[in-house]
């Protein structure tokens, strides 16, 4: 009885519990190295930094206006997400749990689209600001080029001039291959049943922990029951 007790009441528990849907999507990093800047990016990507970044506010805001959010609904929306990293993999799995299951499918996807989007930006602002530090030298060595008559300075601001064009063109391509930082290699699909509650899970839980509990009443029982129960208890 104990254990038919314990189960009902696990089960009861269970189907009182509401639905959760988790939705997954995987994103293949790539790395972006930066020639010609103050930093490298990407020689050595760091998965972790990058796990930590995709659950940051930024991405999060992104998300947001793309799901069509308010900003401090989409301030909120990390607090139901998980990013694990594949071990010696440049592959990331955002996971995104939720009541509704096209919602967890369309949140997580916005997500993971909104950090790959997060880190185009961010490569691109190192970018922009490297270039507008070379425009603002070659602007300098102009006006020194055009201020001075002697033959060797000018051959010399000449060459520096061009070392630095150079650079500038090569900014600029980079700039354009930024754009692939990576892509979302397995999309999110609307999941089927729910998470949680695991009604069968619960079940079998349940009756792992009422059955010793039946023994144990059944044996307390027989030990402290004083009732005569037949001629050889009289004997």
């Amino acid at each position: 009885m104990a254990t038919v007790i314990v189960v009902g009441s696990a089960l009861l528990f269970s189907f009182q519990q509401s639905p959760v849907y988790v939705s997954e999507a995987e994103v293949h990093v790539k790395s972006v190295t930066l020639v010609g800047t103050e930093e490298t990016v990407g020689e050595a990507l760091n998965m972790d930094t990058e796990a930590r970044l995709a659950d940051s506010p930024g991405v999060a805001l992104i998300a947001g206006e793309e799901l069509g959010l308010r900003p401090e609904e989409a301030a909120r929306l990390t607090t139901n997400l998980e990013v694990n990293t594949e071990p010696d993999t440049e592959i990331m799995i955002f996971s995104y749990t939720f009541p509704d299951a096209e919602g967890a499918a369309r949140r997580v996807q916005a997500l993971a689209e909104g950090y790959l989007q997060f880190r185009t930006e961010s490569i691109n602002q190192g970018l922009t600001a490297s270039e507008d530090d070379l425009r603002s030298q070659i602007d300098l060595l102009n006006d020194q080029l055009a201020q001075t008559t002697d033959p060797i300075t000018r051959e010399n601001l000449r060459f520096e001039i061009l070392t630095l064009q150079r650079e500038l063109v090569g900014i600029t391509t980079q700039q354009a291959e930024s754009r692939d930082v990576g892509q979302v290699i397995d999309p999110a699909q609307i999941p089927l049943k729910p998470a949680s509650p695991n009604h069968l899970k619960t079940g079998l839980l349940g009756l792992i922990a009422g059955l010793p509990l039946g023994v144990a009443l059944a044996f307390l029982r027989e030990r402290f029951d004083d009732r005569l129960r037949g001629r050889t208890d009289l004997e």
